[in-house]
């Protein structure tokens, strides 16, 4: 990851969104979608702010699909470099 999140509760959106990816069908593509529902439930039960969480999901969907948009682009790194 090349982002960190920088607060407690940054940390706990982002720990409560990784519980919560799902692979979901997009047309013919399996693409990861954050479960929102799942996400707070979790949030919840483990204590979170759950009011930030929500707050702060909506971020991190896009940046986990252009993560992996760039991934998906890159050309495979060559071990002999």
């Amino acid at each position: 990851m090349t982002s960190q999140p920088e607060t407690i509760e940054g940390w706990q959106a982002w720990d409560a969104a990784n519980r919560a990816i799902t692979p979901t069908m997009v047309g013919r593509q399996m693409v990861p979608v954050i479960d929102r529902a799942l996400a707070l439930t979790q949030a919840g039960l483990l204590g979170y702010d759950v009011r930030v969480v929500a707050l702060l999901l909506p971020a991190i969907e896009p940046g986990l699909w252009a993560a992996l948009g760039k991934d998906a682009t890159s050309e495979p790194e060559d071990e002999d470099r």
